[in-house]
């Protein structure tokens, strides 16, 4: 029995696929870039009746301030997206969703950062603010399905009618990642038109469409709402020097080499704007804070390599067996190359995995996807990085896994073994 449930599924973009119900409605977020709009029209061309929706996430800051903005609410223009609607005949409503912006990704990320944790700002918007916000208007609306402009593919269960999720056809846009954490629920409700197409046809469509065509594909990174290079100086407006006081910058050998003005500014792996005294060129990363001492420690690439790790929160876009361990493909940040591990459940929505080589610099905070060839099959958010097994660890914390019931730490599990291959 294999730790994923085996699937019968079917590719909204195959040729032997059901055809579309004639005018089903469809509600799409057009927030986001030039990209949501030509989805909107491919949608509006196969015969859906198409209606789009802005979400408001936050308004511009005043002049000479450090007050935050939407990148996916102003990079991309309301004035825009109302000529658009009118150029295409579809109808566009407005959604307020600027307080929960505020609360549930600002105040999250700076309260990550405070954390010495890497916020994923863009995971969590997917999930708890366009998705939610959108499946929301398009109940009272009593639409059936919504959409995005995001690069994946959406994948139908003929046989259960649950949704999987697979990487874009083209591989330098897949925005897979970021999407891990939307629910099954919601994902079986969502249409992605544009994550089966090759990236160059959708270029010419931007054309055809109207829009200048764009340099360069801006993938879900960095955050959202800030540059990063201003991010700190905001953190510093909004919180107290009490909590993000400032200290010094130490080798492993305890040797001073600097100053810092908060633990915000720094993550491990870090080399970039590190002001060091050193009179001998060493490059060095950041590797440890050091919270007693207020001090950020450097050190050589070699000891950012971690093992194991220890992720929450997950969510499962496949169904999970969780008397199972099993072996997939993970990766902890969107545009990595992934490596092969093994994932063993434990209680409370939580993960112990164990790559086969230790990958470098892995942050509490960041999230972990895990991939079977082109599919998601889920993912969640690193807690603790280790170097050596934690099982007894975790055991003694949060109880047995029961994928690893009668076995000794660091063994193969009974059953562990690779989750299926979704039926192409």
């Amino acid at each position: 029995m294999n730790a994923f449930e085996p699937n019968k599924s079917e590719n909204q973009n195959d040729k032997d696929k059901p055809a579309k119900k004639t005018g089903e409605k469809v509600l799409i977020g057009l927030s986001g870039s030039a990209h949501s709009c030509v989805a909107a029209g491919l949608l509006k061309t196969q015969g859906y009746d198409v209606s789009g929706a802005y979400l408001h996430m936050a308004d511009k800051p005043k002049a000479g301030t450090l007050g935050f903005e939407s990148r996916c609410s102003s990079r991309f223009e309301l004035e825009a997206v109302k000529a658009f609607c009118q150029k295409i005949e579809i109808p566009l409503v407005e959604i307020d969703a600027r307080g929960a912006f505020s609360e549930r990704i600002v105040d999250y990320c700076v309260h990550e950062l405070l954390q010495q944790r890497r916020p994923s700002p863009c995971i969590r918007c997917n999930s708890d603010i366009k998705f939610e916000f959108l499946i929301k208007k398009a109940d009272e609306l009593k639409i059936e399905k919504i959409a995005t402009g995001h690069f994946a593919q959406v994948i139908l269960d003929m046989s259960t009618g649950m949704a999987r999720l697979q990487k874009a056809l083209s591989p330098e846009r897949d925005q897979s990642f970021t999407l891990f954490n939307i629910k099954p629920a919601i994902l079986k409700r969502t249409l992605m038109p544009l994550g089966g197409i090759p990236g160059r046809m959708v270029d010419r469509l931007l054309i055809e469409y109207g829009f200048k065509p764009l340099k360069q594909f801006h993938s879900s990174k960095g955050y959202c709402f800030t540059d990063n290079k201003t991010y700190p100086k905001y953190v510093d407006e909004r919180v107290a020097m009490q909590l993000r006081p400032k200290g010094i910058i130490v080798t492993t050998d305890n040797q001073i080499v600097g100053s810092h003005d908060g633990f915000h500014y720094y993550y491990l792996g870090q080399k970039d704007n590190l002001v060091l005294t050193m009179k001998e060129k060493k490059e060095l990363y950041v590797i440890q804070f050091n919270h007693q001492k207020i001090s950020v420690v450097v050190g050589a690439k070699e000891y950012l390599y971690k093992k194991y790790l220890f992720a929450t929160e997950t969510n499962w876009v496949r169904k999970v067996n969780a008397l199972q361990s099993f072996r997939c493909a993970g990766r902890i940040t969107p545009n990595g190359k992934e490596a092969s591990c093994r994932v063993i459940q434990f209680e409370n929505q939580s993960i112990l995995v164990e790559f086969d080589q230790p990958q470098w610099a892995p942050n509490p905070g960041q999230a972990i996807v895990f991939y079977e060839a082109d599919e998601v099959l889920g993912g969640g958010f690193i807690e603790t990085v280790y170097e050596k097994d934690p099982t007894t660890v975790l055991t003694a914390k949060i109880g047995p896994s029961a994928a690893l019931a009668g076995k000794k730490p660091g063994s193969a599990a009974q059953g562990d073994q690779k989750g299926q291959k979704p039926t192409k």
